[in-house]
């Protein structure tokens, strides 16, 4: 594999890093926007310094700048060459470039710099690969000698094999599972587990099964030994509506002289000075909606148009 040097460009002023990778013999840094390396600031000279490279070693020289080029903690003088090793420090104003040159077998990756200024970037790397392992799906032992023995399936398409076999993904010392006892399939966001013809059985929630879709919280038994499934990113939706247990009617018997017979039909005296059932009150607390007349309706439109365009209109200046 063909090893080119790596320039990681770091702004002292924002933080900001870059990483460019140099594919050619030579290159050029300024503030004009025709160099390899931009470096957008005022104080930066348009040609200010080039990378060459001569009989397999990497030089750095300074093109006349108005500032200078530092290396060292030392000025570079007007096209006077110096060599370049691994990690050097190249200074431009508020610009410090990196000069890194892989070794074979090494990742040529920004992250495996050794440069102890990019050591904080390398572990927030690492840590946000940890945060994405503790949300990925996992199976973890609940009972016995391997409790909190954990597998997780980190990959978006993944097979596993859980059984005692030393050579199985998610392997688990006990005579109560099979060499090779059950499969986890992951498939993007699912994961199934398939019972591979063992003695004593796969279980999900009590259940014995061949084939089935786990779910966040599952108790898994293989055999006589439990497992817990955990799933954090997967969501629930509950879309029906909460069952309201009502309380039975119970009717209290009446004496016969206080309410008419079910089969004769009650007739109803009107008497002068009674409301109409129709317009009497209701004997609800609540008052009935206000119906909006069209204009009303037309008019709330209208102001819901105007907030939108108002809305988008922010939005586009504060882009």
């Amino acid at each position: 594999m063909d090893l080119r040097p790596q320039i990681i460009v770091k702004n002292k002023s924002t933080g900001e890093k870059r990483l460019y990778r140099m594919d050619q013999n030579h290159l050029t840094i300024g503030r004009d926007r025709s160099n390899y390396i931009v470096l957008d600031s005022r104080t930066v000279s348009r040609k200010h310094t080039e990378v060459l490279e001569e009989g397999g070693q990497y030089f750095v020289r300074d093109l006349k700048s108005n500032n200078g080029t530092r290396m060292h903690e030392k000025n570079i003088m007007p096209h006077e060459k110096l060599l370049l090793k691994s990690n050097d420090i190249i200074q431009i104003e508020d610009f410090d470039l990196i000069f890194h040159l892989p070794r074979e077998g090494e990742q040529q990756d920004i992250y495996e710099i050794t440069d102890a200024d990019l050591l904080e970037v390398k572990m927030v790397k690492k840590l946000l690969k940890a945060m994405d392992k503790d949300k990925a799906p996992s199976l973890e032992v609940l009972e016995g000698e391997h409790t909190g023995h954990r597998f997780v399936l980190d990959g978006k398409n993944q097979d596993a094999v859980v059984g005692r076999d030393p050579a199985a993904e998610f392997c688990v010392d006990s005579n109560i599972i099979s060499r090779k006892h059950a499969r986890l399939q992951k498939r993007f966001d699912t994961v199934m587990i398939e019972d591979l013809d063992s003695k004593n059985g796969t279980y999900v929630n009590r259940e014995r099964i061949k084939e089935k879709k786990l779910q966040d919280g599952d108790i898994v038994h293989l055999g006589t030994l439990g497992f817990v499934f955990h799933n954090p990113q997967e969501l629930e939706f509950d879309l029906a509506p909460p069952k309201l247990s009502v309380p039975p009617v119970v009717e209290s018997p009446a004496p016969e002289t206080a309410t008419p017979s079910l089969s004769t039909p009650r007739v109803s005296r009107k008497r002068e000075g009674d409301v109409p059932l129709e317009n009497q009150p209701s004997l609800s607390n609540e008052e009935p909606a206000p119906k909006l007349s069209p204009t009303e309706i037309t008019t709330l439109v209208i102001g819901l148009a105007v907030l939108a365009g108002a809305i988008w209109g922010i939005l586009k200046l504060l882009k």
